[in-house]
């Protein structure tokens, strides 16, 4: 069930490639991602109030904040090197925090991983490069603040796998790094742009089209409060490192919903590198031990049922 859950979280951020661009239409990148948490954390509130967020003591609630800095630098780094780098490079260089995940994993806890393992995340970085028609050629500042980002996310992932075991419910968990991540990005956005122009949000009827409203409303809703809640939930008994592999399946849901919803083109390379995204990431759980001996027991009970 919670691999389930974990793929439903990849097709609302897949999805949220496309909310993004409505939004891009009236406002900068820089307060297209302020807006969406800053959305999110007046969501958050309700929530937090209901379960008293504000009595948790400050060496608890430093694990939040810790979540909450990590995600909005990484969120800024990535749409800063979009202003340097392609659109295919950065989504590529991104994708490499499934590969620094279990290597940060190895120098901070020691960790070891199965060569099966290693195996997919390769593969599965080939599968991103087709899909992203990526042409590497030289590396420039973009990518360099992009491969920043991809070490944020990585940071993100194995924060969030640490700090939600500490709290009984991951709704708490993500409505507080919500809450932080607008309150710490609303200084940020009116210092370097200043104050934005909140008029597209107020015509209601926009909400049934494509526009800057509907994409906020899937940023703010779907993408940063619930995504982030059941990602938060998942880590609870998904390892960090299975959990970001997983992840990737974030772009070929985001290349299918181009093709829906923008019309953008999908070549053949492009779909198998799809394929091969989807077959790494399917073969993901059998990395660990315990996924394959449920599935040894589960062959042997179907085989003595036939008998």
């Amino acid at each position: 069930m919670n691999y389930l859950m974990l793929l439903s979280v990849t097709a609302i951020w897949g999805l949220g490639f496309i909310a993004t661009k409505w939004t891009f239409t009236d406002y900068s990148a820089l307060w297209s991602n302020s807006l969406r948490f800053i959305f999110a954390g007046l969501i958050s509130l309700p929530f937090l109030l209901y379960y008293k967020s504000y009595k948790i003591p400050l060496k608890k609630q430093w694990g939040a904040i810790l979540c909450s800095v990590l995600l909005m630098i990484s969120m800024l780094l990535q749409t800063w090197g979009l202003v340097y780098t392609t659109t295919a490079k950065s989504g590529f260089i991104t994708a490499l925090y499934s590969l620094l995940i279990p290597l940060m994993g190895m120098l901070i806890y020691k960790s070891r991983y199965s060569i099966y393992f290693w195996a997919l995340v390769f593969q599965s970085l080939v599968g991103i490069a087709l899909l992203c028609n990526l042409d590497l050629n030289q590396f420039g500042f973009g990518d360099f603040l992009t491969l920043l980002c991809a070490f944020g996310f990585a940071l993100h992932f194995m924060a969030i796998d640490k700090v939600t075991k500490a709290f009984p419910s991951a709704i708490e968990l993500n409505a507080l790094q919500c809450f932080w991540v607008g309150l710490f990005s609303l200084p940020l956005a009116l210092f370097f742009e200043g104050v934005p122009n909140l008029t597209p949000l107020t015509d209601i009827s926009s909400i049934w089209v494509a526009s800057p409203l509907l994409g906020f409303i899937c940023l703010s809703v779907f993408s940063s409060f619930i995504a982030f809640g059941v990602l938060a939930h998942v880590q609870k008994t998904i390892p960090s490192h299975s959990v970001g592999m997983i992840c990737l399946l974030e772009s070929p849901f985001a290349a299918l919903f181009g093709y829906m919803f923008l019309k953008e083109e999908l070549s053949a390379v492009n779909l198998v590198g799809c394929f091969v995204v989807l077959i790494s990431v399917a073969l993901i759980p059998f990395t660990e031990k315990k996924n394959w001996k449920r599935l040894l027991l589960a062959l042997r009970l179907r085989k003595d049922e036939l008998v």
